[in-house]
């Protein structure tokens, strides 16, 4: 009879759940030891990610203090007021108590922004609003929010209009900030320099464009180099009879001269296929830049492109000249 330990029967979601309280658990035994210690910026941050990991009263209880001794009485009062519909929901009446007392405390000491819309902004849809990158609601927009000491960036945007950004630094002393946002039109960015004319309305489009131009340079190398390959092919042909006539018995006993004439069209049947290639790459690259230029409006062409094929005594090859 197979016999498997309880461990082992649990599915992977009840260990990952387990891994994940033990884990909290550890933050939250780690960040109350740096607490005691007022070690509060290594405890706070060990104390909120150990609440997101297993939310509960009393590490929320811990981390608010946290950040109150810590001068964050903004975020201390928004924990303590969360710990206090925690503690009500689980009807533990001794933890309401203290949540409401700790969070009285702080209210006097707090300040506090009110966000306000100019009427040009009243009428818009979709407009955003966030403070520090968090997106706020609209029912906050005209509320008193407390803010914790620093420095806060208050951002709007809607459509069809300028970005708005606004930075306060809110200081130890209580104090009310108030900033109304503003929502100017965008403007159509024009270029520096730029004349706007009216066009015909016959303008008619013409196919010559930079890269209809190297189109054509393409062709023109790739039909340089198929006629270099034919010129060469000829040679290597007419170079193996020479070398066929100056042989007596086949192609034993043939002098120097003809085993020359043999290496050299050997030389030219290799610059043949070569030639061949490129030419026919050449060509397919230029069809392909032609089919796939955009037209623009007609203007005169100042490419010059001329192609020549270089043929010679043990060597060939293309040469393009020209400007664009």
């Amino acid at each position: 009879m197979l016999f498997c330990p309880p461990l082992l029967l649990l599915s992977p979601s009840v260990h990952a759940q387990d891994m994940t309280d033990a884990g909290a658990q550890l933050l939250d035994a780690e960040g109350t030891a740096l607490l005691n210690q007022h070690q509060l910026a290594a405890a706070c941050p060990k104390l909120e990610q150990s609440f997101r990991l297993k939310p509960g009263i009393g590490v929320l209880l811990r981390l608010a203090l946290c950040q109150e001794l810590s001068g964050k009485g903004a975020s201390a009062h928004a924990h303590y007021l969360e710990a206090e519909g925690r503690a009500r929901t689980a009807g533990n009446p001794q933890i309401v108590q203290l949540a409401q007392k700790r969070a009285a405390a702080l209210a006097s000491r707090l300040s506090h922004l009110r966000i306000e819309l100019a009427a040009s902004v009243e009428a818009l849809a979709n407009v955003r609003i966030s403070l520090d990158g968090a997106p706020l609601e609209a029912t906050t927009w005209r509320a008193d929010m407390p803010l914790d000491p620093g420095s806060h960036v208050i951002e709007a945007e809607a459509p069809g209009r300028k970005r708005f950004e606004k930075t306060i630094v809110v200081g130890d002393e209580p104090q009310q900030y108030a900033i109304t946002v503003t929502l100017a039109p965008a403007e159509v960015e024009v270029e520096p320099n730029a004349v706007l004319e009216p066009q015909p309305k016959d303008t008619k489009s013409s196919p010559w464009t930079r890269q209809r131009s190297l189109a054509l340079v393409a062709g023109g190398i790739g039909l340089a180099g198929v006629t270099a390959g034919t010129f060469l092919g000829l040679a290597v042909g007419s170079q193996m009879r020479r070398a066929r006539a100056l042989c007596e018995n086949g192609t034993s006993g043939c002098p120097e001269e003809a085993l020359a004439l043999q290496d050299q069209a050997h030389g030219y049947s290799l610059a043949s296929t070569i030639s061949f290639s490129v030419g026919t790459a050449a060509i397919l690259g230029g069809v392909a830049l032609w089919l796939t230029a955009p037209p623009r409006p007609e203007r005169p062409l100042d490419a010059q492109v001329r192609v020549l094929p270089i043929v010679g005594s043990g060597a060939a090859g293309i040469q393009a000249v020209g400007k664009w």
